[in-house]
Parts: structure tokens; C-alpha cells; sequence
């Protein structure tokens, strides 16, 4: 990418708060620009220019789109960063050596992983509430990815080529990677770079995201219990199609499973408008297991990105019993991406 790019690639990881607050700065040194936020960074090497300064990241982003993108110049004089493209821009800046000094990537105790593209998809079971910091981020652990706010919980199997760490990482770097990365940790963080680092190339850009010291909440006993169950395979495109026009009436819908038929129902008064249509099929995992009836209430908000994300025609989906009644946990598998959707009493 070219000097333009990286600005633009590296800009958002820098803090939006404080108006002096050196986190808010991108850093442009010895052929490298750099961002650094509370939770993560990003660097990205910039051989073509030979400048040292640091200004706000707001100000430089919206410099950049007043200029254009393509053919641009920097230039440094004193302590202002000109930018030339199709206009002019210039930007009041800081010292260098008045900057947190940017973090650095271990050299070795790299671990090649594929399906890092796909990490976004975790971000709708992403805790929004920051009290929280154990459910704020994304648990890796072995070779899979996941993540839970408490009420619905996604995971995917990544491939690597050893075991990652037991470790929550912010999302915030972790948005826009290419499928094949290489991660390590190191001094309570853990880096991420979309090329080798391992073949001792020079000037690789690397993000970087600060670890959570907590403990992940234990998912795995969820899944296994509700893998004792009989599984209901479905169409998944038509059971997205009968939660999305429930929806319209309340995003507060139930499913309900009476002799081997789904159902969707509206919260309101228990009326039923849709029958699942299309063949639906149960195969007994477990000897002597019956076919759980019952009804799962749950927010259908969290219920579509999970339908949305999976990408097979079909999806097995396991309702666990409710020993107080009802279905529990319902939990949705498709290849590599797992779900688990707690009940909500409706």
C-alpha cells in the first residue's frame, strides 16, 4: 500500500478521546507510520518517507480526504505536516520524543492461522458493556475463536499450525485482516501480522491488541451437554425468512418444537403465525433420547446474525430441555461456526 493508505489503515486505531491525549496522534518515523489507542495499534512501514512527526488522527483523515488519495506528498517543516495532493493541507504537529513509544513484536513464537477473516463475525456476542471486560473481547484458545456477552455465545475453528494461547484479545484490532495471519503474544499483548514474520523480512506492518487478564466464561460445558441431544436439521434460508417476518410484529419470538414440527410464534399472546414449511428432520444422537418438546423464548435480534453468518444450505440445531420447564440452550452448528443462544422467559 502506498503512504496514503497506511495513514488511513493505521488512523483508526488511534484514541478519539481527549484533545492532548498522545493516543489520539498518528506517529510518522524513520519510514514507519504508527497509531496507538488504549486497547490496540497498528504500524505499517512507509520506506518512501523520511519524516518525523505526530498529529491528531482526526484532523490528518479528514486532510487526507480534502487532498485526494492519489499522488500524495508529505512534507515536514518545523513542527507542521504539509499534505499535497489535489489541494493542500497542513496539519499542526508534535515531537516524536514526546510520544509513547510505539510496541514492538517478539521474534519468535509466531503461530500461522487460518480464518482470522472471518473474526468479525464475532463481534455480535461481543459484551457492549466495558464493566464487563472478560465478555468485551474475543477468547482464543487452542485452535478456535470466540466469544459471548452472556446471553448468546459464537465460536469458530480456526486452523493453525500449534495451539494458540488461553487469551482475550479487544476486538478492536482484530477487524479487516486478511484469512492468513501470524499471531504471539508477548508482554501482555498480542500481535498480529498479515505476512510471515518468521522469513526475517524487514518492515512488515503488525497490529497489536492488549490482553484481558480474566477468565472465559466455560462454553465448552454448554456445548457438550447440548450435544447429548436429538438434532433438528433445518433450511436455513427458510428459517430466516419466517423469524425475519415475525419480527415485524415483535422481535421478542419463540420456538416452539411439538412432535418433530418447528413453529415460530409471536411473544404476544402466544399466536402462531408462521408453520416451518419445508421437511424437517430428526436424527437421535443418543440412544433412548426423545425428541425434547417445548417452547425456547429468545431475542431474535441476536438469533439472525447467527442463521446469517452459517453458509450451508441446512443447520443443526440442538434444544437442550429445561429442567424447569421448556427448551434451554439452543445451540446451531455449521462446519467451522458454532452458536449457542441462551433462553430469555417471555
Amino acid at each position: 500500500m502506498n503512504a496514503a493508505e497506511a495513514v488511513k489503515e493505521v488512523a483508526g486505531f488511534a484514541s478519539d478521546e481527549g484533545t492532548f491525549n498522545p493516543f489520539t496522534n498518528v506517529c510518522f518515523h524513520k519510514g514507519e507510520v504508527w497509531a496507538m489507542g488504549p486497547s490496540a495499534g497498528a504500524v505499517e512501514p512507509t520506506p518512501e518517507l523520511d519524516i518525523s512527526i505526530a498529529v491528531p488522527s482526526r484532523k490528518l483523515v479528514k486532510a487526507l480526504q480534502a487532498v485526494g488519495k492519489k499522488d500524495v506528498e508529505f512534507t515536514v517543516e518545523g513542527s507542521r505536516l504539509t499534505i499535497r495532493g489535489a489541494g493542500k493541507a497542513t496539519l499542526e504537529g508534535a515531537l516524536i520524543k514526546d510520544q509513547p513509544k510505539v510496541h514492538r513484536p517478539p521474534t519468535e513464537g509466531w503461530i500461522q492461522v487460518v480464518g482470522m477473516s472471518r473474526l468479525p463475525q464475532l463481534e455480535d456476542t461481543v459484551s457492549k458493556d466495558t464493566t464487563r471486560r472478560h465478555l468485551s473481547g474475543i477468547h482464543f484458545q487452542e485452535d478456535r475463536a470466540e466469544s459471548t456477552d452472556g446471553h448468546g455465545m459464537m465460536r469458530l475453528q480456526l486452523q493453525v499450525d500449534q495451539p494458540l494461547p488461553n487469551i482475550i484479545v479487544m476486538a478492536a484490532a482484530l477487524a479487516g485482516l486478511p484469512d492468513v495471519c501470524w499471531l504471539a503474544h508477548q508482554g501482555g499483548r498480542l500481535f498480529i501480522s498479515p505476512e510471515d514474520p518468521t522469513k526475517g523480512n524487514a518492515g512488515l506492518g503488525y497490529r497489536f491488541a492488549g490482553i484481558v487478564e480474566a477468565a472465559f466464561p466455560p462454553a465448552q460445558e454448554i456445548i457438550n451437554g447440548a450435544k447429548q441431544q436429538p438434532v433438528m436439521t433445518v433450511d436455513r434460508l427458510a428459517l430466516i425468512d419466517l423469524v425475519k417476518r415475525a419480527r415485524l410484529a415483535n422481535k421478542n419470538i419463540k420456538l416452539e418444537v411439538v412432535r418433530n414440527k418447528l413453529t415460530v410464534v409471536v411473544e404476544e399472546g402466544g399466536d402462531t403465525l408462521f408453520a416451518f414449511a419445508s421437511s424437517v428432520e430428526f436424527e437421535t444422537k443418543v440412544k433412548g433420547n426423545a425428541v425434547p418438546n417445548g417452547v425456547i423464548g429468545f431475542d431474535s435480534t441476536l438469533l439472525l446474525p447467527m442463521l446469517s453468518h452459517a453458509t450451508s444450505a441446512t443447520v443443526d440445531i440442538w434444544m437442550t430441555p429445561d429442567p424447569k420447564g421448556g427448551l434451554g440452550p439452543l445451540m446451531l452448528i455449521d462446519g467451522e461456526f458454532t452458536a449457542v443462544l441462551m433462553p430469555c422467559r417471555l
